[in-house]
Protein backbone atom coordinates (compact mmCIF):
# COMPACT_ATOMS: atom_id res chain seq x y z
CA UNK A 1 0.00 0.00 0.00
CA UNK A 2 1.18 3.40 -0.70
CA UNK A 3 1.84 6.05 1.91
CA UNK A 4 -1.20 7.99 0.47
CA UNK A 5 -2.98 5.33 2.22
CA UNK A 6 -2.02 5.87 5.79
CA UNK A 7 -3.79 9.22 5.74
CA UNK A 8 -6.96 7.70 5.03
CA UNK A 9 -9.31 5.22 6.86
CA UNK A 10 -8.52 1.41 6.81
CA UNK A 11 -9.00 0.48 2.93
CA UNK A 12 -10.52 -2.99 3.40
CA UNK A 13 -12.04 -3.67 0.13
CA UNK A 14 -12.77 -1.88 -3.13
CA UNK A 15 -16.72 -1.44 -2.03
CA UNK A 16 -17.78 2.43 -1.32
CA UNK A 17 -15.86 4.15 1.05
CA UNK A 18 -13.28 1.10 0.82
CA UNK A 19 -15.51 -0.34 2.90
CA UNK A 20 -14.58 1.65 6.05
CA UNK A 21 -18.17 2.88 6.24
CA UNK A 22 -21.19 2.45 4.61
CA UNK A 23 -22.01 4.06 1.01
CA UNK A 24 -24.42 6.66 2.22
CA UNK A 25 -21.61 8.24 4.81
CA UNK A 26 -18.99 10.40 4.61
CA UNK A 27 -15.69 9.20 6.80
CA UNK A 28 -14.00 12.12 8.46
CA UNK A 29 -10.95 11.69 6.58
CA UNK A 30 -10.79 11.49 2.81
CA UNK A 31 -10.50 7.88 0.79
CA UNK A 32 -7.21 7.07 -0.59
CA UNK A 33 -7.64 7.36 -4.67
CA UNK A 34 -6.22 3.78 -4.84
CA UNK A 35 -8.32 1.74 -2.81
CA UNK A 36 -9.88 -0.24 -5.64
CA UNK A 37 -6.78 -1.93 -5.81
CA UNK A 38 -5.06 -1.61 -2.96
CA UNK A 39 -7.00 -2.76 -0.13
CA UNK A 40 -6.89 -5.25 2.68
CA UNK A 41 -9.12 -8.12 0.58
CA UNK A 42 -7.13 -7.65 -2.50
CA UNK A 43 -3.87 -8.25 -0.06
CA UNK A 44 -5.50 -11.35 1.13
CA UNK A 45 -6.15 -12.57 -2.16
CA UNK A 46 -2.19 -12.20 -3.50
CA UNK A 47 -0.04 -14.17 -1.76
CA UNK A 48 2.56 -12.33 -2.01
CA UNK A 49 1.63 -9.12 -0.80
CA UNK A 50 2.88 -7.14 2.57
CA UNK A 51 0.14 -8.43 4.55
CA UNK A 52 0.64 -12.12 4.02
CA UNK A 53 4.16 -11.79 4.05
CA UNK A 54 3.84 -9.90 7.98
CA UNK A 55 0.98 -12.59 8.75
CA UNK A 56 3.61 -15.68 8.01
CA UNK A 57 6.74 -13.88 9.99
CA UNK A 58 3.88 -13.55 12.81
CA UNK A 59 3.22 -17.18 12.67
CA UNK A 60 6.65 -18.04 12.69
CA UNK A 61 8.01 -15.95 15.73
CA UNK A 62 4.80 -17.33 17.55
CA UNK A 63 5.90 -20.65 16.63
CA UNK A 64 9.34 -21.22 17.32
CA UNK A 65 10.88 -20.59 20.71
CA UNK A 66 14.15 -19.46 18.43
CA UNK A 67 12.93 -16.76 16.63
CA UNK A 68 11.10 -15.42 20.11
CA UNK A 69 13.27 -16.03 22.86
CA UNK A 70 16.15 -17.74 21.20
CA UNK A 71 19.65 -16.51 22.05
CA UNK A 72 21.30 -13.90 19.69
CA UNK A 73 24.55 -14.35 17.44
CA UNK A 74 25.97 -11.90 15.02
CA UNK A 75 27.21 -12.93 11.38
CA UNK A 76 30.20 -11.77 10.24
CA UNK A 77 31.98 -10.98 7.44
CA UNK A 78 28.92 -9.48 5.36
CA UNK A 79 28.86 -6.88 3.16
CA UNK A 80 28.59 -3.08 4.44
CA UNK A 81 24.92 -2.67 3.79
CA UNK A 82 24.20 -6.25 4.94
CA UNK A 83 23.06 -7.67 8.79
CA UNK A 84 22.84 -10.77 9.65
CA UNK A 85 22.41 -13.00 12.70
CA UNK A 86 21.45 -16.50 14.05
CA UNK A 87 18.71 -17.15 16.84
CA UNK A 88 18.81 -20.55 18.21
CA UNK A 89 16.69 -22.14 21.16
CA UNK A 90 15.22 -25.79 21.76
CA UNK A 91 17.17 -27.26 18.96
CA UNK A 92 15.80 -24.92 16.37
CA UNK A 93 18.33 -22.49 14.77
CA UNK A 94 17.56 -19.61 12.29
CA UNK A 95 19.49 -17.68 9.95
CA UNK A 96 18.32 -13.46 9.57
CA UNK A 97 19.72 -12.09 6.39
CA UNK A 98 18.66 -8.46 5.53
CA UNK A 99 19.84 -6.11 2.76
CA UNK A 100 19.70 -2.66 3.66
CA UNK A 101 20.93 -1.17 0.35
CA UNK A 102 19.17 0.19 -2.83
CA UNK A 103 20.92 -2.34 -5.07
CA UNK A 104 20.85 -6.84 -4.83
CA UNK A 105 23.38 -8.03 -2.54
CA UNK A 106 25.27 -11.46 -2.88
CA UNK A 107 26.10 -13.00 0.88
CA UNK A 108 28.56 -15.71 1.03
CA UNK A 109 28.86 -18.05 3.23
CA UNK A 110 30.63 -21.47 2.31
CA UNK A 111 31.19 -22.95 5.73
CA UNK A 112 27.41 -23.15 6.28
CA UNK A 113 25.65 -25.78 4.12
CA UNK A 114 21.96 -25.17 3.17
CA UNK A 115 18.87 -24.48 5.00
CA UNK A 116 15.17 -24.18 4.47
CA UNK A 117 14.15 -20.55 3.27
CA UNK A 118 11.44 -20.43 5.59
CA UNK A 119 10.56 -17.09 4.35
CA UNK A 120 11.52 -14.00 2.30
CA UNK A 121 11.03 -10.93 0.75
CA UNK A 122 11.40 -11.51 -2.66
CA UNK A 123 9.02 -12.71 -5.64
CA UNK A 124 8.78 -16.20 -3.99
CA UNK A 125 9.38 -15.47 -0.69
CA UNK A 126 6.43 -17.07 1.12
CA UNK A 127 7.47 -20.56 -0.54
CA UNK A 128 9.41 -22.76 1.27
CA UNK A 129 12.16 -24.46 0.08
CA UNK A 130 15.77 -25.90 0.46
CA UNK A 131 19.42 -23.77 -0.71
CA UNK A 132 22.67 -23.60 -0.59
CA UNK A 133 24.46 -20.59 1.66
CA UNK A 134 27.52 -20.86 -0.13
CA UNK A 135 26.18 -17.70 -2.20
CA UNK A 136 22.63 -16.00 -1.83
CA UNK A 137 21.52 -13.04 -3.72
CA UNK A 138 19.46 -10.75 -1.75
CA UNK A 139 17.02 -8.39 -3.45
CA UNK A 140 16.97 -4.50 -2.88
CA UNK A 141 16.39 -4.10 0.06
CA UNK A 142 14.98 -7.39 1.47
CA UNK A 143 15.56 -9.98 3.58
CA UNK A 144 15.37 -13.75 4.16
CA UNK A 145 14.98 -16.47 6.92
CA UNK A 146 16.56 -19.35 6.82
CA UNK A 147 15.56 -22.71 9.31
CA UNK A 148 18.96 -24.29 10.00
CA UNK A 149 19.65 -27.99 10.50
CA UNK A 150 20.27 -28.52 14.28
Amino acid sequence: MTQETGQAPMQWDASPNAGFTGPNVTPWLPVSEVFQKENVAAELAEPGSMLNFTRRLLELRQSSPALHSGSYRSVNGLPVSCFGYLRESGGERFLVLLNFSDQAATIELPDWGEGLAALGTGPDGLEEKVIRLDKITLDPPGGLLVKLAV
